[in-house]
Protein backbone atom coordinates (compact mmCIF):
# COMPACT_ATOMS: atom_id res chain seq x y z
CA UNK A 1 0.00 0.00 0.00
CA UNK A 2 1.23 3.43 -0.87
CA UNK A 3 1.60 5.90 1.98
CA UNK A 4 -0.33 9.14 2.14
CA UNK A 5 1.46 12.37 2.86
CA UNK A 6 -0.46 15.02 4.81
CA UNK A 7 0.49 18.26 6.49
CA UNK A 8 -0.16 18.75 10.20
CA UNK A 9 -2.34 21.88 10.67
CA UNK A 10 -0.73 22.54 14.05
CA UNK A 11 2.97 22.57 13.15
CA UNK A 12 3.07 22.22 9.31
CA UNK A 13 5.07 18.98 9.61
CA UNK A 14 4.66 16.45 6.78
CA UNK A 15 3.06 13.30 8.20
CA UNK A 16 2.93 9.97 6.39
CA UNK A 17 0.18 7.43 6.94
CA UNK A 18 -0.74 4.14 5.32
CA UNK A 19 -3.82 4.05 3.10
CA UNK A 20 -5.54 1.64 5.48
CA UNK A 21 -5.54 4.46 8.08
CA UNK A 22 -8.02 6.56 6.03
CA UNK A 23 -10.79 7.93 8.23
CA UNK A 24 -8.85 7.35 11.44
CA UNK A 25 -7.18 9.77 13.84
CA UNK A 26 -3.40 9.75 14.20
CA UNK A 27 -0.92 11.71 16.30
CA UNK A 28 1.65 14.04 14.73
CA UNK A 29 5.15 12.82 15.67
CA UNK A 30 6.46 16.37 15.99
CA UNK A 31 3.86 18.33 17.97
CA UNK A 32 1.64 15.48 19.31
CA UNK A 33 -1.38 17.16 17.71
CA UNK A 34 -4.19 14.93 16.50
CA UNK A 35 -4.97 14.62 12.77
CA UNK A 36 -8.12 13.07 11.41
CA UNK A 37 -7.31 11.50 8.07
CA UNK A 38 -9.81 12.00 5.25
CA UNK A 39 -12.11 9.17 4.23
CA UNK A 40 -10.81 9.31 0.67
CA UNK A 41 -7.19 9.77 -0.43
CA UNK A 42 -6.31 13.33 -1.43
CA UNK A 43 -5.62 14.02 -5.08
CA UNK A 44 -2.13 14.97 -6.31
CA UNK A 45 -1.09 18.34 -4.88
CA UNK A 46 -4.36 18.83 -3.02
CA UNK A 47 -4.04 18.16 0.69
CA UNK A 48 -7.31 18.90 2.49
CA UNK A 49 -7.01 20.90 5.70
CA UNK A 50 -7.73 19.17 8.96
CA UNK A 51 -10.44 20.86 11.03
CA UNK A 52 -9.22 22.78 14.08
CA UNK A 53 -11.55 20.78 16.31
CA UNK A 54 -8.76 18.22 16.65
CA UNK A 55 -6.88 20.58 19.00
CA UNK A 56 -6.79 19.28 22.53
CA UNK A 57 -7.24 21.65 25.46
CA UNK A 58 -4.28 22.14 27.75
CA UNK A 59 -4.69 20.39 31.09
CA UNK A 60 -5.38 23.04 33.77
CA UNK A 61 -2.85 21.56 36.19
CA UNK A 62 -0.14 21.88 33.54
CA UNK A 63 -0.77 25.61 33.28
CA UNK A 64 -0.88 25.88 37.07
CA UNK A 65 2.45 24.04 37.40
CA UNK A 66 4.12 26.37 34.91
CA UNK A 67 2.70 29.48 36.56
CA UNK A 68 3.78 28.38 40.05
CA UNK A 69 7.21 27.31 38.80
CA UNK A 70 7.85 30.70 37.20
CA UNK A 71 6.36 32.80 40.00
CA UNK A 72 8.50 30.97 42.57
CA UNK A 73 11.54 32.84 41.22
CA UNK A 74 9.90 36.22 41.80
CA UNK A 75 9.04 35.58 45.45
CA UNK A 76 12.64 35.17 46.57
CA UNK A 77 13.43 32.67 49.31
CA UNK A 78 9.70 32.17 49.98
CA UNK A 79 9.26 30.67 46.51
CA UNK A 80 9.79 27.21 47.93
CA UNK A 81 6.16 27.41 49.06
CA UNK A 82 5.18 27.65 45.36
CA UNK A 83 7.85 25.40 43.87
CA UNK A 84 6.83 22.26 45.74
CA UNK A 85 3.18 22.41 44.57
CA UNK A 86 4.45 23.18 41.06
CA UNK A 87 6.36 19.89 41.05
CA UNK A 88 3.33 17.99 42.34
CA UNK A 89 0.85 19.61 39.93
CA UNK A 90 3.25 19.17 37.02
CA UNK A 91 3.66 15.48 37.79
CA UNK A 92 -0.09 14.91 38.13
CA UNK A 93 -0.82 16.81 34.91
CA UNK A 94 1.90 15.01 32.96
CA UNK A 95 0.61 11.59 34.03
CA UNK A 96 -3.01 12.47 33.24
CA UNK A 97 -2.06 13.81 29.82
CA UNK A 98 -0.11 10.63 29.01
CA UNK A 99 -2.98 8.44 30.23
CA UNK A 100 -5.57 10.22 28.06
CA UNK A 101 -3.74 11.81 25.12
CA UNK A 102 -6.95 12.32 23.17
CA UNK A 103 -8.52 14.37 25.96
CA UNK A 104 -5.74 16.76 26.99
CA UNK A 105 -2.62 18.41 25.64
CA UNK A 106 0.08 20.39 27.39
CA UNK A 107 2.61 17.73 28.31
CA UNK A 108 5.39 20.16 27.43
CA UNK A 109 3.87 22.85 29.61
CA UNK A 110 3.64 20.44 32.55
CA UNK A 111 7.25 19.40 31.98
CA UNK A 112 8.40 23.04 31.82
CA UNK A 113 6.65 23.79 35.12
CA UNK A 114 8.30 20.82 36.77
CA UNK A 115 11.73 21.71 35.44
CA UNK A 116 11.40 25.34 36.56
CA UNK A 117 10.30 24.23 40.02
CA UNK A 118 13.04 21.61 40.39
CA UNK A 119 15.64 24.16 39.32
CA UNK A 120 14.32 26.65 41.87
CA UNK A 121 14.43 23.99 44.60
CA UNK A 122 18.08 23.19 43.78
CA UNK A 123 18.97 26.90 43.83
CA UNK A 124 17.08 27.35 47.11
CA UNK A 125 18.85 24.40 48.77
CA UNK A 126 22.26 25.64 47.61
CA UNK A 127 21.41 29.14 48.83
CA UNK A 128 20.35 27.87 52.24
CA UNK A 129 23.50 25.76 52.50
CA UNK A 130 25.65 28.77 51.60
CA UNK A 131 23.85 30.99 54.13
CA UNK A 132 24.24 28.41 56.90
CA UNK A 133 28.01 28.52 56.53
CA UNK A 134 28.03 32.25 57.35
CA UNK A 135 25.59 32.26 60.24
Amino acid sequence: MKDLELICPHCSQRVEAARDMLGKTIECPRCNGWLTLPLFPPTEGNVPPVPRSTLRPTHPLATTALALGVVSYVTGPFGIVLAVPAVVFGEIAYRRIRQAPAAYGGAGIAMAGRIAAYLYIVIWVLGMAACSRFF
